[in-house]
């Protein structure tokens, strides 16, 4: 395998596993609603069908969830688009919800539009709210080089669409770094828990933290370990120092290179 190829499945598993992370905190946020699962699979076989009826769905949902009659503001999703090993595309939503009725609404109103998909669509409820609903990230959990070549051939098609958690990415990572935690992988369970009984406050993209639960940082002992770096990473670095100066040999620009280079900057 060339290093091409290893850097490629680094670069996708990096992806997937940041994927994965944003479903779960949606999840933990929305555990206590109830949950359904919507599928579509355009019968002409084309992504541009798909793209329309997931656009379609989506406006319909923002219109019926504000109805005033059976509404519910509530609602939050998470949707996937794959491919099946015949290289068939389809949409995987995941909903979570307090009311079903606008999402019966939307579902049957996405089918009655023309897209030429018939039988292959489908609205399945959960009956256990208390497990976990993964089936729509499954490609994500379980590695496949193929089907990452294949999605890579369509590298600019947004394949995820969710809601937004309420609380940012960098919040999380500075709490992340400045709260003790009792769990290592329910972590983002905890922050809910402290928000909710008080002792983290988040307002105005300011965070208040109680005292109990800050990380003590005053007595960790940082070492300044040298990062180890590989023959093939240090090859690339001289060549592209060889290169940069072929380029500016017959010019008077200076050249100023770091010890580990990572851009080069002309004085």
């Amino acid at each position: 395998m060339i290093q091409k190829d290893i850097d490629f499945i680094t670069n996708a598993k990096r992806k997937n596993k940041r994927i994965v992370a944003q479903y779960l905190a949606l999840y933990t946020e929305c555990s206590h609603l109830k949950k359904c699962l919507v599928t579509f699979t355009p019968a002409d076989g084309r992504l541009s069908t798909l793209i329309e009826i997931r656009q379609d769905f989506f406006k319909l949902l923002n219109r019926y969830k504000r109805n005033k009659k059976d509404g519910d503001l509530t609602i939050k999703y998470f949707s996937n688009i794959e491919f099946t090993k015949t290289s068939q595309p389809h949409i995987h939503i995941q909903l979570f919800f307090t009311n079903k009725a606008p999402i019966i609404k939307v579902f049957e109103s996405v089918v009655c539009i023309e897209y030429d998909n018939t039988h292959t669509n489908s609205l399945s409820f959960a009956n256990d709210n208390s497990k976990i609903f993964t089936y729509t990230i499954k490609n994500y959990l379980n590695f496949d080089l193929q089907l990452e070549k294949l999605k890579y051939h369509f590298k600019d098609l947004k394949y995820i669409t969710s809601s937004q958690k309420s609380i940012s990415n960098t919040m999380v990572k500075y709490l992340f770094r400045t709260v003790k935690f009792k769990t290592k992988n329910n972590r983002y369970k905890e922050i809910l828990n402290h928000i909710s009984n008080g002792t983290i406050v988040i307002k105005d993209n300011k965070c208040i933290i109680d005292d109990s639960i800050k990380l003590d940082t005053k007595n960790k002992i940082h070492k300044n370990k040298k990062v180890k770096r590989s023959k093939e990473h240090l090859y690339k670095i001289k060549d592209k120092i060889r290169r940069y100066k072929r380029k500016y040999k017959s010019s008077k620009k200076v050249i100023v290179i770091r010890k580990k280079p990572r851009f080069f900057e002309h004085t």
